[in-house]
């Protein structure tokens, strides 16, 4: 899981990065808007589910160099137990504190919303309710609720901001902010998905900002914007709950420069359609396909090694006869590894307290000089959880670490009268009583 995580903090950093530098000052709103609601499950998804395609051997597939299985048995441990005297991370802890906080926060800025709609002086709309309230600064909507400081009745310009809210609540502008409370909730600890929220805000903004001077003196809004930037920044409960703040001064800079600017070229929509090379990207890289793309580079620089079926003669081991027949030598090669393993490998603490239990392929070559190399697990336990997972990764690494321990070998294969590279495959199971 940890590993999904940084996963999940690479995508999400890259895709913030990508927004920034080609699409954040495009006048495609509406796209822009619509890529910062795909991003981060994008990122998410792909970190979560693309590592489960490692390119991995499946049994019926395996070469036929595969030796023996060697099985490993361990005393089962009662689950139910061992569950109740385990403490949960320390990491865990503090996700779910973060989960909480953020719960708090929110819970609170609703609970306050609730307080204004039990105070407000309330005025019914054909397709909006208006409440004026003195215990707020600015004006923000949620929902069909457009809310407004009593000192704003005065206001000559007000039928700009009623306006303004309610292109929001037309354009569905809450939803997104929900979309985004969410994941920020669940996710709180990534840094780029709160940066992505301020962009979608900012989106919202140039959206409705878009929208309002089709019908309107470009100067007069801009000038209404600009003489309400002074102590109008969103407080609480309206910064919790606003899908959008219309007098944040931190956005008035950028909302104004967009409304001048000329419109992006339509060529320019083409930029789009780099996000998808960049997710297939980002997906081989999770399943680890670019790892074993390189890996084939290599073995066409490298000496090719053989299966079992290619070479004449095989390896000699510890206390093999060199004048034995292929069989009896065959039987003294699985004989001097099965031994060096069972002799030498316990069952990993924790795939016992998770009742982990199968079949561990693992990978190897045999070189010219009888020494061992290139381990790798070809094929690995099925997992379901979490602390499943952890304990895979243990068991693996105590698979290889072994593997790569055997005694080199006295004498390696050969084909012919050359000695040549031998490649292996032993199934180690796991398996508890």
């Amino acid at each position: 899981m940890i590993l999904n995580i940084l996963y999940y903090l690479l995508f999400s950093g890259t895709f913030y990065l990508l927004y920034r530098l080609l699409f954040a000052r495009l006048s495609f709103h509406r796209l822009n808007r619509i890529l910062l609601l795909a991003l981060p499950l994008t990122a998410l998804a792909i970190a979560l589910i693309a590592p489960q395609f490692s390119l991995n051997l499946s049994p019926e597939n395996l070469p036929v160099w595969q030796l023996p299985e060697i099985q490993i048995e361990g005393q089962r441990i009662n689950l139910q137990e061992a569950a109740q005297s385990q403490l949960p991370p320390a990491w865990s802890l503090v996700y779910v504190i973060g989960i909480g906080l953020s719960l708090i926060y929110f819970a609170s800025g609703l609970f306050q919303l609730w307080r204004l709609l039990k105070t407000s002086e309330v005025q019914n709309k054909e397709s909006y309710k208006l409440y004026w309230s003195s215990a707020i600064s600015s004006a923000f909507c949620f929902g069909p609720y457009i809310f407004l400081p009593f000192s704003f009745k005065d206001r000559e310009d007000l039928h700009l901001v009623l306006e303004h809210e309610i292109r929001h609540q037309k354009m569905g502008h809450v939803w997104d902010r929900l979309y985004y409370k969410v994941l920020n909730t669940l996710l709180w600890f990534d840094p780029f998905l709160h940066a992505l929220a301020k962009e979608l805000r900012q989106v919202h903004e140039y959206e409705v900002d878009a929208d309002l001077v089709q019908n309107q003196n470009i100067e007069d809004y801009a000038h209404t914007l600009l003489r309400s930037t002074l102590g109008a920044d969103l407080k609480f409960p309206e910064k919790a709950l606003a899908p959008s703040p219309f007098f944040n001064s931190s956005l008035i800079k950028s909302r104004i420069t967009m409304m001048y600017s000329n419109q992006s070229q339509p060529w320019r929509k083409a930029l789009y359609a780099l996000v998808l090379p960049l997710a297939i990207s980002m997906s081989l890289f999770a399943c680890n396909k670019t790892d074993d793309a390189s890996a084939a580079v290599v073995t066409k620089v490298e000496e090719k090694s053989l299966d079992l079926a290619e070479v004449d003669e095989l390896p000699i081991a510890g206390n093999c006869n060199e004048e034995s027949t292929a069989e009896d030598r065959k039987a003294c090669v699985f004989q001097s590894i099965s031994e060096h393993i069972i002799n030498n490998f316990s069952y990993p603490e924790l795939a016992k307290s998770e009742g982990l239990e199968g079949n561990i392929y693992v990978a190897f070559v045999i070189e010219k000089n009888g020494s061992i190399s290139e381990v790798e697990v070809v094929r690995s336990l099925s997992t379901s959880s979490e602390a499943e997972e952890t304990a895979r990764e243990q068991a693996e690494t105590q698979a290889k670490s072994l593997v790569a321990s055997i005694p080199s070998f006295t004498a390696p294969a050969k084909k012919g009268r050359e000695a040549v590279r031998l490649k292996m495959i032993i199934p180690i199971q796991l398996k508890l009583k």
